[in-house]
């Protein structure tokens, strides 16, 4: 498992962006979001495009919460996912093959269905 520095990368883009450009994250589901301690900084919703998810190993929760905490969305090329900023917590959400539950503003994997 790589650790990668995403959210640098999109404060990077924050400060590079026209007008109210979104930001969109392209990164790879089994590497982990090394500086999640940043996410604090971040106040734009982020549409992370999610490559090499598999329905046996659902999504990593690094970018569940990113998308949650921004408002953005995630998305795999068999899902899209606008909702998350909706769940409250205990809520819980299927995505795949996968159930996972927000606790304190974490996600966690529940279940496999």
């Amino acid at each position: 498992e790589q650790e990668e520095n995403d959210i640098e990368a999109l404060l990077k883009g924050l400060e590079l962006r026209k007008n109210n450009e979104e930001l969109i994250l392209i990164a790879d589901n089994y590497s982990d979001v090394r500086d999640m301690e940043l996410l604090v900084d971040l106040n734009v919703p982020i549409r992370i495009v999610l490559a090499g998810v598999r329905k046996d190993l659902g999504v990593h929760e690094d970018y569940l919460e990113l998308a949650y905490k921004t408002g953005g969305s995630i998305h795999t090329l068999g899902q899209d996912i606008f909702n998350l900023m909706d769940l409250l917590d205990g809520e819980s959400i299927i995505i795949g093959k996968y159930e996972y539950r927000v606790m304190r503003g974490k996600f966690i994997q529940v279940s496999k269905l």
